[in-house]
Formats: structure tokens, C-alpha cells, sequence
């Protein structure tokens, strides 16, 4: 098997409370990407085959030069088109987050990857988590590895002792099946492909400074070294441009790097800590690094590397960890510490590292001196909306952590059960498909299509080839379910974005709703026209379209909560 493993994804969401797990069934708040649909500008290569299924070339059927037939079949095959485009990129960012894309292209029998301005050139059939396999070497130098892969295990460097269990686990797997397999993975392959996937984050962005390559290498200085990559990886996945400060200038304290929202262009001084386990030792290095002089707002991060044997004893070490802050608020000499975001992470793999029982890890947002931050609190739903626009690229941060907490195992976003072969089939919009119902198969072009997955079935529209629609059902493997559930928006190939009014979900998850409705229908005058007759009527005119359309989902989402007879925003 070597390393073509695929480390199985675990669906994760966003978090209600300031304390969430990766792998809690919480409700996701919706981002608000929003895709002008124009079919019509879909590029069909001439000599390809054309969307209409007809099995000719383009050039052939719907593309001849001079001909000028128009197809309601043509136009929904170019929506599909377009949709498919989307959900790749929908899933290439569920998988490598905001930052950039892995660049390669394939040439021959070799993969050429740009890594910033550098290129590496790899064998074509290599998977990207091969290439992790050997990238901390080709960073740290091949000759410092070899000099530390000879030396035995209790003086080996700890990258060294990761590769080397993760390497003995994977050999294991391939004496019992060769190929691909779907596996989960052990603290050691963890360990040792999460620290790969942070330096390849930051190379791509950011080029890795030599006193740090420097500081990697020392054992001392390790740990410290990889949470300053580790928090700049996450920044870089989650939308936000790193500048670094000067190392070499020991004239003053500063921060580790500046962090800069792409969106909003708003800057924050990040520190990065490591508390080793230590609860005693949180509210010092929180102390530690408010005293530090910064030019932006303070995000500090602190890895509480503890072990944690399940969620439960997550959750006990998370009000522990608050529980230090609050000592650290209410002591007289720290009257004077600034307010700061406090990010706490855990990373239970370094603990475990010869078994696949650990926590998936944890997140614990601690506002200190920041008492609006995302508190969820009795008042109105503007209000509510108001507090989480003031902290919008924190909020984005946090959901980020919690989705883009998997590494990529293919390097083009694609779904990997699928990539991979170890499904024997697709199904996908607009492609044939057959299924079976009361009066035997079903075949023809899948229209639309729904997952039971309790009953690990999948129900489908066809339309047959004359032209008249069917509905079937078929099983679905293990794999497929699998699948599924890493990617249930682009499992049939376009994005599927659920239309389901959130009726159980909190106050902002239905503004958030129908915001986004209102955006892909709405136009300004229609929603100056809607709002006629309020409050805000004489100032109508003077609000942007995205004010207007915030306006109209408040009150619609208001309306909806009064009818429930919810109380106001819990």
C-alpha cells in the first residue's frame, strides 16, 4: 500500500458555543458565497463531446458552424456545466480551505507542483499525501534527515520517531490488502502528515524563514517552532495573508506575524503558544503575551497539548482552561491587560500515537474583555446580527478551524472514495444512470436524486431515451455512504444547497437563510417595494442592496420566530 492510504474525513461544523468538538453534530451557519448563475458563457471545447448526450462531437450536433437551432436540452446541459464547476470548487475549498489551491498539472509521466515560486517535479501516479511523506525531509534538508534517521528512536528528532511509526502502521496495512484503502488514521500518521500539510501551507504563501527551518531542527525548539507553523497554516486556510516580523531584531518584544483578512483588509498581532499540557501554565502565557507591544488588535493561540481520552474529557479541560482565564481576568495587576480573541486548540494524536482512539481535537474560543463577542444573549436579532458583524473574520476563522481540520488526499479537490476508485460507480447530474423499481431497471439520464442514508439507498429521476421520466432506487456500498457524507453538497456532481427552512436552528441561522434567498431573487427595487411602510421608510433609497436585503431577512426571520413562539435570540 505504501502511503496510498486516504484518511477518512470527518464531517465537521461550526460551533453554537465558544467550546466545540470536530466531530459534535452541531448547526452550521451558512457562508454567504454567492454564484451569479450564467450558464450560457459555459465554453464546450468543439471536439468534445456534446452535453446533449446524443453521443456526437459538439462540432457535430449543437456546436455546427451556421446552425441556428436552439435546444432546452442544450441549455439545461450547459447548467449542468456550469453547476459541476462549482462543485469542484465547492469542494476543493471544504478540503484545502480558503488559501490557495494546490497548483500541478500533470506532463508525460511526471507531476510538476508549484510551491510558491519553486517547482518540485513528482512521479505522475504519486497522491498528494505520498508527496507529505517526504516533504518535511526536502524542507528540514536530506542531509540533517539522513544524520537524525540514524540515530535510535530515544535520541531521534520527534519528526524522525513520527515517520518512523507512521511508516511501520502503513506497512502493516499493506500486508493485510494492497492498493487503496479507506483508513482512519493513527496519532503517528497524524502527527506526521498534519506538520508536512502546515509547512506545504505556509511554503505555498510564504516562503519558511531559515531561523525557523533552524528552530524546527533543535529539539528544545521544536514544539514552539511548529505552533508558530501550525497557527499560520490554519490563518492561510482560513482567507488571511501572513506578514512575518524580523526574528533577528532583538531590540524589542514583538508578536510572530501580522494577519491580515483578505476580506475585510482587517489586521490582527498573532502570538502562538504551546502550554504543554500544563493547565497551571495558561494563564501565565495568556498574561505573557497580552504584555507584548502590538500595532493591531490581539489573536493569540494556545495548543493545550493534553491528552484528552474522549469528548467528555475535552469538554472537562475546556472549563479548566476557562476557568485559568477568568482567575487571569480578575487578579487587581491585570487591570490593565488589553482585550485579546484567545483561540485554544488540542492535538490528542501526539499523545496516541499507535492508535486511531483519540479525540478528533477541539476548539475553545475565549473572548478575554470582550463580553459582545458572539454571546448569544437575550436582546434582538439586530442586535445579534450587529455583534457578529463586529467579529466577522474571527467568526469565519473559527468555522474554518472546524472545517478545513482534514488533509487533503487528492490534489484537485476531487471526492477521494471516488478519485480513488473505491467506488465502482457515480452517480451524477446530468450522466446515465441506471436503478430498479416495481417493474424492473430504470435507465436513462439522472434528473435529480436523494439519499436515504439510514437505509443506505439512493432514490433517482431518470429521464429514459423517450423522453419520458422514471423513478428508481439502488444500494449503496459502504463507500458510497461514506462519500456521502464527507461531501453531501456535491455528491451527485453540482452543489445542492439545501433549501430547507432551518426551523430548529437559532435566530442568526434563519436570518442567514434568508438573506441568502433573497440575494439570489431579489433585486432593489423589489426590496425597497417590500419594505414600504416601515420604520426606516424615508431612508430607504439612501441603503446598498445588501443593507436592503439584511432588512427584509431580519424581519422575515423575526416574523418566523414570532410564529414559532420562540423567545427572542437565546
Amino acid at each position: 500500500m505504501n502511503a496510498n492510504t486516504i484518511q477518512e474525513e470527518v464531517p465537521v461544523t461550526f460551533p453554537r458555543r465558544r467550546v466545540a468538538l470536530q466531530d459534535e453534530d452541531c448547526t452550521k451557519r451558512t457562508q454567504h458565497h454567492i454564484y451569479k448563475m450564467q450558464p450560457q458563457y459555459i465554453h464546450i471545447p468543439r471536439n468534445s463531446k456534446c452535453p446533449c448526450q446524443s453521443g456526437l462531437r459538439f462540432k457535430e450536433c449543437h456546436g455546427r458552424l451556421g446552425d441556428s437551432r436552439t435546444s432546452e436540452d442544450l441549455a439545461n446541459a450547459k447548467a449542468i456545466l456550469f453547476n459541476r464547476k462549482i462543485a469542484i470548487e465547492h469542494q476543493r475549498q471544504k478540503q484545502q480551505g480558503l488559501g490557495p489551491a494546490i497548483s500541478s498539472h500533470t506532463s508525460n509521466e511526471t507531476r510538476v507542483l508549484k510551491i510558491g515560486s519553486k517547482e518540485i517535479t513528482l512521479p505522475k501516479d504519486q497522491t498528494f499525501l505520498e508527496f507529505l511523506d517526504t516533504y518535511t525531509e526536502h524542507i528540514l534538508s536530506s542531509e540533517w534527515w539522513i544524520t537524525e534517521c540514524e540515530k535510535p528512536d530515544e535520541d531521534a528528532h520527534t519528526v524522525v520517531k513520527w515517520h518512523r511509526q507512521q511508516a511501520l502502521q502503513k506497512s502493516r496495512l499493506a500486508n493485510i490488502k494492497k492498493g487503496f484503502q479507506l483508513i482512519r488514521f493513527t496519532g503517528a500518521m497524524e502527527a506526521s502528515a498534519r506538520f508536512a500539510y502546515d509547512l506545504y501551507c505556509l511554503s505555498v504563501s510564504n516562503e519558511v524563514q531559515q531561523l525557523l527551518i533552524a528552530r524546527l531542527k533543535n529539539a528544545e525548539q521544536f514544539p514552539g517552532a511548529m505552533q508558530e507553523i501550525s497557527v499560520a497554516a490554519i490563518l492561510l486556510r482560513a482567507g488571511f495573508r501572513l506578514d512575518f516580523e524580523d526574528e533577528t531584531d532583538g531590540s524589542t518584544k514583538h508578536h510572530e506575524f501580522t494577519a491580515t483578512h483578505i476580506g475585510s483588509g482587517i489586521q490582527y498581532s498573532v502570538e502562538a503558544k504551546r502550554s504543554e499540557g500544563s493547565i497551571n501554565r495558561i494563564g501565565r502565557l495568556l498574561s505573557s503575551a497580552l504584555r507584548k507591544p502590538t500595532r493591531h488588535p490581539r489573536l493569540i493561540f494556545i495548543n493545550l497539548n493534553k491528552e484528552c481520552k474522549d469528548n467528555a474529557d475535552f469538554m472537562h479541560l475546556a472549563s479548566q482552561t476557562e476557568s485559568q482565564f477568568k482567575r487571569l481576568d480578575s487578579q487587581p495587576a491585570s487591570a490593565s491587560l488589553p482585550p485579546a480573541y484567545v483561540i485554544c486548540t488540542n492535538n490528542p494524536w501526539e499523545s496516541r500515537l499507535d492508535s486511531i482512539e483519540y479525540p478528533t481535537g477541539g476548539l475553545i474560543v475565549y473572548p478575554f474583555r470582550m463580553p459582545d463577542f458572539l454571546e448569544l444573549k437575550r436582546g434582538t436579532l439586530r442586535q445579534l446580527i450587529n455583534a457578529r458583524a463586529r467579529h466577522a473574520p474571527i467568526e469565519g476563522l473559527m468555522r474554518s478551524i472546524m472545517e478545513h481540520s482534514v488533509i487533503p488526499s487528492t490534489w484537485d479537490g476531487q471526492i477521494p472514495i471516488f478519485a480513488h476508485g473505491l467506488a465502482p460507480r457515480r452517480f451524477v447530474i446530468g450522466e446515465p444512470c441506471t436503478v430498479t423499481n416495481a417493474d424492473g431497471e430504470v435507465s436513462g439520464i439522472l434528473l435529480n436524486a436523494i439519499v436515504s442514508e439510514n437505509e443506505k439507498q439512493v432514490a433517482c429521476v431518470v429521464q429514459k431515451s423517450d423522453g419520458t421520466h422514471g423513478i428508481g432506487s439502488t444500494h449503496l456500498s459502504e463507500e458510497e455512504i461514506i462519500a456521502w457524507k464527507q461531501h453531501p453538497k456535491t455528491f451527485f456532481g453540482v452543489l445542492n444547497n439545501n433549501n430547507t427552512i432551518p426551523i430548529d436552528g437559532d435566530p442568526l441561522e434563519l436570518y442567514d437563510f434568508f438573506y441568502i434567498q433573497i440575494l439570489k431573487s431579489s433585486s432593489r427595487d423589489r426590496l425597497i417595494q417590500d419594505l414600504a411602510g416601515s420604520e426606516e421608510g424615508s431612508s430607504l433609497e439612501s441603503m446598498t442592496f445588501q443593507e436592503l436585503a439584511s432588512k427584509l431577512a431580519e424581519r422575515q426571520a423575526n416574523h418566523l420566530l414570532a410564529s414559532l413562539q420562540y423567545d427572542a435570540p437565546l
